[in-house]
């Protein structure tokens, strides 16, 4: 916003009527001379005509008539001096100086009035109106010129001039009402700090006036949606004291009958969707709440090895944990596993990893229920402790990337003095946060551990060289040969040739150091008659840039980016 100029106004009414000849102008003027030719003149009318000629022709005539060509007499001006009186005189230089002053005013009033239509004006003004008056007044005004130049060439003429009084009152008008409105913004703008405060405040009270309705609308739906939950709180209060007075009838009534029953059915269950075939379990009959081991030639089994004990055992525990003892709700739970798989066989092994990342499933729905939530919430807590690398590695899968509810420790013995060591170190992508680290690796998530961490060549060859024998030769059974082939050429040979920047032949160095990669795998020393690996690298990259291309040709990207844990 900014300020702008006031319209400057002019008189509302006319100076002119009060000029010497004003008057005159509706008047015939013609000379009260005596003269015989006066008399002549006045009686033919012709004063203004005679005068007219006398002026513009006579005094380039030489002494002759300008129309006869007769010689004038000798007394010609003293006769027409004589026929125009000093009063007839008088008026006319009255006409002619009312004539000046007219135009002198009128020109001032103009200027100023077309002034105010000039440089900068404020764009929310409508000055149709304005423009409009003042056109008519300029045309009036040029009328009245028009009108009082006759009036000076022929003084027995009677004009009438046109009003433009009442013009000059209109516009006035208008200016009055432009000029309040420049001056409000002007105020505005002159006091713009309190001005956006009154906005603002005046801008809250129209919203809120046209919020009012709905306001009203949201209380008393409020009102009553508040009094039906009061209401329905006060049923849930009702509800919840009978349950938790059928809760203690329960409890009490399994004081002295023992679910094991459930807990028999729900561990049998287990056993069968595993796939486990060596045993099931059977309620006692002549021994309420216990049960027994039954082979598959539905006998009682007998001299149980310790594995089998240990798995039967656990099972009860897993229930126990998931609350099959008894029939009251579900209780939080803390759960600490300390090497459950002592002495089992892989396949009994595997059953009891399955069991123990299901119960981490539930404990990891405590954090942000990621997992599977329909396993509920009930274990806050776990702590597993194992010698076991095997089940570590069961039970650890994926696990290290959970930070926020996961960590790994060592429990470490000097001197007779047991230590706990949290497995944290920094995180190689952000620098100031840790990470997890998981302290069992296997040997090929060794091999991937140890590139990333590799910064010079010949290390890293070594370690690209196993990498690719192990997953390509072992694990897909590929040969050399045939590795090579669809590498170097398959469709995917063009990854390997970089294209040159001016348009020319591209640059083949990355394939013939893939064509050393993999030239350079099934040696143990890396070295022989068919190696022409030249190793002009100091720094790793390179060699780990190209091979990430031999894992893409072989359309194996994904794997990379797994092990390298790229996102």
């Amino acid at each position: 916003m900014k300020t702008y100029r006031l319209f400057d106004r002019v008189s509302t009414s006319s100076t002119y009527g009060r000029l010497p000849g004003y008057a005159l102008m509706d008047k015939v003027i013609i000379s009260s001379g005596d003269t015989p030719f006066s008399k002549f003149m006045n009686a033919l009318g012709a004063s203004s005509w005679v005068r007219e000629g006398h002026i513009h022709y006579v005094p380039g005539s030489e002494g002759k008539c300008p129309f006869c060509q007769q010689k004038l007499p000798v007394n010609f001006e003293v006769e027409i001096a004589a026929s125009f009186d000093e009063q007839y005189q008088n008026d006319l230089a009255d006409i002619k100086s009312f004539q000046t002053a007219y135009d002198n005013e009128t020109a001032a009033i103009l200027r100023t009035l077309n002034g105010n239509l000039s440089g900068s004006i404020m764009p929310s003004l409508d000055l149709d109106e304005y423009r409009d008056k003042l056109s008519l007044l300029e045309k009036s005004i040029a009328i009245n010129k028009d009108r009082i130049s006759t009036k000076v060439e022929k003084p027995t003429t009677e004009v009438s001039l046109e009003d433009t009084d009442s013009l000059l009152l209109e516009i006035g008008s208008l200016i009055d009402e432009i000029n309040k409105k420049i001056k409000a913004n002007n105020d505005v703008v002159d006091d713009i700090g309190n001005q956006k405060k009154l906005c603002k405040r005046m801008f809250q009270e129209y919203i809120a006036s046209l919020a009012q309705p709905h306001i009203a609308a949201y209380d008393a739906n409020y009102a009553k949606a508040d009094e039906e939950v009061k209401k329905a709180e006060e049923e849930w209060k009702k509800l919840d004291k009978q349950s938790r007075e059928i809760g203690f009838d329960i409890a009490e009534l399994n004081k002295s009958i023992k679910n094991t029953s459930d807990t028999v059915n729900r561990m049998n269950e287990t056993l069968r969707e595993t796939g486990f075939q060596g045993f099931h379990l059977r309620e006692r009959e002549d021994i309420p709440n216990h049960y027994e081991v039954i082979r598959e030639n539905g006998e009682v089994a007998k001299n149980l090895s310790e594995g089998e004990r240990n798995f039967i055992s656990f099972l009860y525990f897993y229930h126990l944990v998931r609350g099959s003892q008894s029939r009251t709700e579900e209780k939080p739970k803390i759960v600490v596993i300390d090497d459950p798989v002592s002495s089992m066989d892989s396949s009994t092994l595997y059953i009891v990893g399955s069991l123990v990342r299901e119960m981490i499933e539930v404990c990891y729905n405590n954090t942000d229920y990621k997992g599977d939530t329909e396993l509920g919430d009930y274990i806050k807590q776990i702590f597993i402790l194992t010698h076991n690398v095997y089940f570590h590695s069961e039970v650890t899968y994926k696990q290290e990337k959970n930070f926020r509810s996961t960590s790994f420790f060592k429990i470490l013995k000097t001197n007779n003095t047991s230590s706990v060591v949290p497995c944290v170190r920094p995180d190689p992508k952000r620098p100031s946060e840790d990470e997890n680290y998981n302290p069992i690796q296997n040997s090929y998530k060794a091999l991937w551990t140890e590139l990333k961490e590799t910064k010079t060549a010949i290390p890293a060859l070594n370690v690209i060289r196993q990498i690719l024998e192990y997953y390509f030769m072992q694990m897909c059974g590929y040969d050399r040969k045939e590795l090579r082939q669809r590498v170097l050429e398959g469709e995917h040979k063009n990854l390997f040739m970089s294209p040159a920047p001016d348009g020319g032949r591209p640059d083949p160095t990355k394939y013939h150091l893939a064509d050393s990669l993999l030239r350079y795998i099934s040696n143990p020393t890396g070295f022989g008659s068919e190696i022409h690996l030249i190793e002009d690298y100091a720094d790793a990259q390179p060699y780990i840039d190209v091979f990430k291309l031999i894992f893409e040709a072989m359309e194996q990207g994904e794997h990379y980016k797994m092990m390298m844990e790229m996102d």
